[in-house]
């Protein structure tokens, strides 16, 4: 985690600041950003398709500035993209475990939790149905 957390120039405290919401019907990553000043203020990140960039709705990405928000969320996808090939590697392994035992069967998972602030998104793994 260090690593990315020096190529993206953030602190722990700026990844934590950093939720990940799928849109489950478009598959839209947003990543939900809590400002460090105000309490009561969260910035959205998503890819600008137009610009081919990330956007923050902050008023330093509104002046042309790579902003700490747009880095977080940069970054915690990044972990959580490993994080997603760790489990796929510890599941075929353990598939493959069960197989070489004469059983099938795998544990279904599903993660899924609503944010009442953001009904039409899930967090963080999958999506209803998947």
């Amino acid at each position: 985690m260090k690593h990315v957390q020096e190529q993206y120039k953030v602190t722990d405290s700026q990844l934590d600041a950093a939720t990940r919401f799928v849109n489950c019907t478009t598959r839209e990553v947003l990543y939900v950003v809590q400002s460090a000043t105000s309490a009561d203020v969260q910035y959205q990140v998503r890819w600008n398709r137009q610009y081919r960039r990330f956007a923050c709705q902050c008023k330093a990405s509104h002046n042309g500035m790579n902003c700490w928000h747009v880095r977080s969320a940069v970054a915690s996808e990044v972990l959580y993209r490993e994080n997603v090939r760790a489990l796929q590697s510890a599941q075929a392994l353990f598939h493959s475990s069960l197989v070489n035992r004469g059983s099938s069967s795998l544990p279904h998972l599903h993660t899924t939790r609503k944010d009442s602030t953001h009904e039409r998104y899930a967090h963080p793994l999958r999506c209803p149905g998947d």
